[in-house]
């Protein structure tokens, strides 16, 4: 399956995307990991970070709204990259209940993530 993928090489502290940027990728990581960050009153929260095996990046392809938060790479870090076409993809081929509780939960978590540092 790995020859299939692209993959991007991410050095530590590399910033992969930046809150409220349009969406173009979703990312799995293969080796290291990243940190997930909002900016609230010109202060950074942490969300999540996320390792081996954890996808990020896929809520923004989902509902088309802009990022909801920056990515920034705390480890040398691999990823393999799914575009948006990719995803749409795969998204065309689920059933209407599964397709409808993913928008749902990301639409929670958006708001969710919304409400950090208030």
């Amino acid at each position: 399956m790995d020859d299939e993928l692209e993959f991007s090489v991410f050095s530590q502290g590399t910033l992969i995307f930046s809150e409220g940027d349009a969406a173009d990728s979703a990312y799995l990581i293969k080796s290291g990991s990243v940190e997930i960050v909002v900016n609230r009153d010109g202060k950074e929260h942490a969300v999540d970070k996320v390792g081996p095996g954890d996808v990020f990046g896929e809520m923004a392809l989902v509902d088309d709204n802009p990022r909801s938060a920056s990515a920034r790479t705390a480890d040398d870090t691999i990823c393999a990259v799914f575009s948006k076409d990719h995803i749409n993809a795969k998204l065309a081929g689920a059933d209407l209940f599964t397709v409808g509780l993913i928008r749902l939960l990301i639409k929670r978590l958006r708001e969710t993530t919304g409400r950090i540092g208030d």
